[in-house]
C-alpha cells in the first residue's frame, strides 16, 4: 500500500509538470503537442504498471488467505456426563475455515487425571503387543492400524476411536459435527477416582490437537 502511493504520488507530480509545460511556457503548439504526446504514453506505461503491481499484491493476498485456511485448525470440544453408572461422553468439530478438512484419525483417551497419558499410551501399546515406544502425542494416530474398536485395560485406561470423525464423514466443511460416546461402568467397571478424557483429532494434513474434560467415576 506505502509503494502504490508513492507511485501515484509521482504521477501527480509528473501530471502537474507536463501542464506546468504546456501552459505556462512560451513554447510553440507543436513542441508542446509533443510533450503532450510523450506525457500521454508516459501515463499509459505508468498507469499498466501499477495495474500490474495492484494485480499481483491482490493474487499474493488471495492464495496467502487460501494457504492459512488450508492451515487453520479445527475447534474442539468435549464434555463428560453421567447418570448413575451410565457415562456420555459428548465431542464436537468445529471448522471456521470454510475449507474441506480431511481428518485421518480420531479418539478419545480415557486416563486417570494424576496419570501421565506418555505412560498410559504405551500401557495401551504393550496390552496390544506392539512393538513401540511412545515418547509424544504427535504419534498417537499409529494406534488406528491396531485398534479398532473401543478397549479398556486396568480398570484404569481406555481409547475409543470415533470413526465418525474419520470414516464416516468424508471430509468436514463448514459445518459442526458432533458425536457422543457412552458406556456403562457397571460393564466396563473403571475404578473409581478423576479421569481426564481426552479428544484427539490428527488431520490429514497439519498438526494434531486435542482437547480435555474431567469424568468422575463414583
Amino acid at each position: 500500500m506505502k509503494s502504490t502511493n508513492i507511485w501515484i504520488a509521482l504521477v501527480v507530480i509528473f501530471l502537474i509538470s507536463i501542464g506546468v509545460l504546456t501552459f505556462l511556457t512560451c513554447w510553440d503548439k507543436e513542441t508542446k503537442s509533443q510533450i503532450l504526446q510523450f506525457g500521454g504514453i508516459i501515463i499509459t506505461g505508468l498507469g499498466f504498471f501499477i495495474a500490474i503491481v495492484q494485480l499481483k499484491i491482490a493474487s499474493n493476498k488471495y492464495f496467502s488467505d487460501l494457504e492459512k485456511k488450508s492451515k487453520d485448525y479445527l475447534d474442539l470440544s468435549v464434555v463428560a456426563e453421567n447418570v448413575e453408572s451410565f457415562y456420555n461422553i459428548k465431542t464436537k468439530v468445529i471448522n471456521k475455515s470454510g475449507e474441506n478438512k480431511d481428518i485421518d484419525f480420531s479418539f478419545l483417551l480415557i486416563t486417570q487425571q494424576s496419570e501421565d497419558i506418555i505412560e498410559q499410551a504405551n500401557q495401551i501399546a504393550n496390552f496390544k503387543e506392539l512393538n513401540r515406544v511412545f515418547d509424544c502425542s504427535n504419534d498417537f494416530n499409529e494406534f488406528k492400524s491396531f485398534i479398532e474398536e473401543p478397549i479398556f485395560i486396568n480398570k484404569r485406561i481406555g481409547l475409543v476411536p470415533l470413526d465418525f470423525y474419520f470414516s464416516e464423514n468424508i471430509a468436514i466443511g463448514n459445518e459442526n459435527p458432533a458425536y457422543t460416546y457412552s458406556f456403562d461402568n457397571t460393564k466396563i467397571k473403571l475404578d473409581k477416582g478423576i479421569y481426564s478424557v481426552r479428544f484427539f483429532i490428527y488431520p490429514k494434513v497439519g498438526y494434531h490437537r486435542s482437547t480435555v474434560d474431567s469424568l468422575i467415576i463414583k
